[in-house]
């Protein structure tokens, strides 16, 4: 509003040369041209894809939980252990990590615990888990070992994918 009390200011100095007729055409013409940029900059908005439509979903983008990791990882042996599932993998890829995540490189063997639930919650999962040498997608929790077993298993199955 300001802008346009000035602009209206310094058009009543330049009404020496122009007629009180042409005074209103003055006004006019910039705000059509205000109007115009406007209305053209809301149709190209609208014309550009939204960030879901350019890109497909990452997986760095997911957030994930302290102490969790996402990976992709190779299926070497699993056995049954009182009540639970003690697998081996290799690990093939890491797709993210959440805060407070010891690092996973490419490669690694680790030992997963899988609960039981887990293990059974899907016919798919379970083939692919007594098969060894296949791949899985799965997201894997930490936990420091408190106990005094060397044995013990700091990783656990917690969604597979």
């Amino acid at each position: 509003m300001v802008i346009y009390i000035k602009f209206i200011k310094i058009i009543k100095g330049s009404l020496t040369l122009l007629s009180m007729r042409s005074f209103p055409l003055v006004l006019v013409i910039p705000l059509s041209l205000t109007m115009v940029c406007c209305i053209s900059s809301g149709r190209n908005a609208a014309r550009s894809p939204t960030s879901s439509q350019k890109q497909p979903v990452s997986y760095s983008s997911l957030s994930l939980s302290p102490g969790t990791a996402r990976v992709s990882a190779v299926v070497l042996t699993c056995t049954e252990q009182k009540g639970h599932f003690v697998c081996s993998f290799r690990i093939k890829t890491v797709y993210g990590y959440g805060s407070a995540t010891p690092p996973l490189p490419e490669g690694t063997k680790i030992n997963v615990k899988v609960s039981k639930i887990l293990f059974e919650k899907s016919s798919r999962v379970t083939s692919q888990l007594l098969k060894n040498g296949n791949t899985l997608e799965v997201t894997l929790s930490y936990r420091e070992n408190i106990s005094t077993e060397k044995s013990a298993v700091s990783w656990r199955a917690i969604q597979f994918h």
